[in-house]
């Protein structure tokens, strides 16, 4: 899953939201990396050296992206998998109000976080 958020975002504020989750996560290298301990989901978060255009596919929003986000999902946890990245992306977008989406490989909207709230469009596990 990826996951595209706009420029201003910092890794202190999805540090704190990840923190709050109990997840691990450490920030090295130009790079915040961790898990999440129920679902053992990878994740890695990365800021752009400029902003870039949102790259999901049919996404018509009229911000840049300042950082974009993996997560890495165990098949056998699929379900606790969309329930961590669930219950991330909610907790972003209470403590911050920078929009948002996911998608599955850029082609697949799942979730947007716009100025009207966050939307679930779909669910990550049928």
């Amino acid at each position: 899953m990826n996951l595209e958020i706009e420029v201003g975002v910092s890794f202190e504020e999805i540090a704190s939201v990840l923190s709050v989750m109990g997840a691990e996560h450490a920030i090295e290298s130009g790079y915040l990396t961790g898990n999440f301990k129920y679902s053992g989901v990878y994740f890695v978060f990365r800021c752009f050296s400029t902003p870039e255009d949102v790259a999901a596919e049919g996404v018509d929003v009229d911000w840049k992206a300042g950082m974009s986000g993996a997560f890495h999902c165990p098949i056998k946890y699929l379900l606790e998998s969309s329930e961590d990245i669930k219950s991330f992306l909610t907790k972003l977008s209470i403590e911050t109000d920078f929009k948002f989406v996911l998608s599955f490989q850029y082609e697949s909207l799942y979730v947007i976080r716009d100025e009207f709230g966050i939307s679930f469009l779909r669910n990550m596990v049928d």
